[in-house]
Parts: C-alpha cells; sequence; structure tokens
C-alpha cells in the first residue's frame, strides 16, 4: 500500500528544507516511518494548480509512507503545518486533493 502527499511551499526551496530538517529533529519517532523527498523548485503546472486555491508555491516535495505504523498517517498534514505555518503550505493526499483542517483520515 502507498499513501503520499504532495507538498507545495511559499518558501523558497532553502527555506523549505530548513524547515523540513526542523520537522525531522522535533518529530523523529513518527517521521521515522515516512520517506521524505528532495525539495525542488515548484513546476509552472504547479503554480497554474495552486492558483486556483490562491497559492504561490516556490517549492515541492512529497512525502510518503513506507513502514508500519499506518495510524501515523494522519499526523503528517498537522506536523508540517505546525512547522512550517498552514499558509506557506498546501498539502494534496494520494488522491490529488488539496487537504485541509481539520484532516481526519
Amino acid at each position: 500500500m502507498s499513501i503520499c502527499f504532495a507538498l507545495d511551499s511559499a518558501l523558497p526551496p532553502e527555506k523549505t528544507k530548513e524547515r523540513i530538517s526542523l520537522a525531522r529533529e522535533k518529530y523523529a519517532d513518527v517521521l521515522s516511518y515516512f520517506w521524505i523527498s528532495e525539495v525542488r523548485a515548484s513546476d509552472p503546472y504547479e503554480v497554474e494548480d495552486d492558483a486556483e486555491y490562491g497559492f504561490l508555491p516556490k517549492a515541492a516535495f512529497m512525502i510518503q509512507w513506507n513502514k508500519d505504523r499506518s495510524e501515523f498517517i494522519r499526523m503528517i498534514p498537522e506536523i508540517f503545518w505546525e512547522v512550517f505555518g498552514e499558509e506557506n503550505l498546501l498539502i494534496r493526499d494520494d488522491s490529488c486533493d488539496v487537504i485541509t483542517r481539520p484532516y481526519i483520515r
């Protein structure tokens, strides 16, 4: 089973990497069950798609569940909203639907 989240960040790639590092330090016990992709600059199609939500992405990355402890999946959006600030992220689930608070799967 593959469950993933696609995250678009309003922060530049370097700042996005810093926030991911902070999340990994603060939530190592939860995030050890997830793979986090490399951060990259947003593609033009992401900028266009996110404009529909009034969001301007500068960076993007993915998070994929890859181990046991599936109960942690529902925690991922909340962890990253806390670390980044909700206004700095647009999160989509594996169905490409935008996730909003409260997120309960």
